[in-house]
């Protein structure tokens, strides 16, 4: 479950099987403290500059990489890798609440 542990700390112990879920894991490690040290600051700019950061290795991802895979452990691992790039996005502000 994912509750409320540091779901990067959790892709340490299960495989990817992706290199682009490698390298996003990897982006959303390297960004995370600057990240939520910008939001606890209201650097509305460094968040920005961050989250844009993120776009990249997302898009490659999900590009490239089946989310649910048949192996129960790496599909965990990459909805894991999901649910920590949303915090991330939700640490820059709630989008589902713009329109238009």
């Amino acid at each position: 479950a994912y509750g409320f542990d540091d779901p990067i700390l959790a892709l340490d112990s299960v495989p990817l099987d992706s290199p682009e879920g490698d390298a996003l894991a990897a982006a959303l490690r390297d960004s995370q403290d600057p990240l939520f040290r910008a939001a606890r600051e209201e650097d509305v700019d460094g968040v920005v500059r961050i989250v844009r950061g993120l776009k990249e290795p997302v898009d490659r991802f999900v590009d490239s990489t089946m989310i649910m895979a048949d192996d129960e452990r790496v599909r965990y691992a990459r909805l894991t890798l999901c649910h920590a790039a949303s915090i991330a996005f939700l640490t820059a502000g709630d989008f589902t609440a713009l329109e238009g």
